[in-house]
């Protein structure tokens, strides 16, 4: 499975078949996409000749990291795929609150959640941490480790002082050809079946 992601509005998906899996031409084949859990797209799909190209809207992914996983007639999974959709472009959460604390006080802060398209508070998975204004994560925005800090553990890039949107889409993807999630082990066809 070979994935483009560098065009503006469409990701193509090449499913390739080698001559010496000849028999799989005409089975049925799951492509299954998700981003945290949530499906963002699935499709089944036959290969009459060697190869199929299955392309899909970009709009039609949440934004962030995409898992795209393959699975066989019988249910196994043949391969998988990280993708990385850009949120930049994206409205951020709002939040605002008093510049400076004293010791023990009380925070109070609101946040913004329509801004950010969050229709209800129940659909966050919001944690608050205190950090020196000085920190890392601080000084480079914490979208960037929403996306990679909690998929991976770690911002790939910890060492320099870039952000996402600093860094070459090419150099993300060849990230993610080679990244394991921290602690996510995939997606099984059981469980693909049943956000279908």
């Amino acid at each position: 499975m070979k994935v483009d992601n560098f065009g503006n509005d469409l990701v193509s998906i090449l499913v390739s078949v080698a001559e010496n899996n000849i028999s799989d031409i005409n089975k049925t084949f799951l492509l299954f996409i998700h981003t945290r859990g949530i499906k963002d797209h699935s499709e089944y799909f036959r290969i009459s000749g060697s190869n199929v190209r299955i392309t899909i809207p970009k709009t039609s992914l949440s934004p962030g990291i995409n898992h795209i996983t393959l699975f066989g007639n019988e249910g196994n999974p043949l391969c998988e795929r990280l993708i990385f959709t850009d949120r930049s472009n994206l409205p951020g959460l709002s939040i605002s609150g008093n510049d400076n604390y004293l010791r023990r006080e009380k925070v109070i802060l609101e946040l913004d959640l329509a801004k950010a398209g969050i229709t209800s508070f129940l659909e966050t998975n919001l944690g608050i941490s205190v950090a020196p204004q000085s920190t890392e994560i601080y000084t480079r925005g914490i979208d960037d480790f929403l996306v990679f800090g909690t998929e991976f553990g770690y911002l790939p890039w910890a060492d320099s002082k870039w952000r996402v949107s600093d860094i070459n889409e090419k150099i993300i993807d060849n990230f993610l050809i080679t990244a394991k999630a921290g602690g996510y082990h995939g997606i099984t066809y059981s469980q693909a079946e049943q956000l279908l």
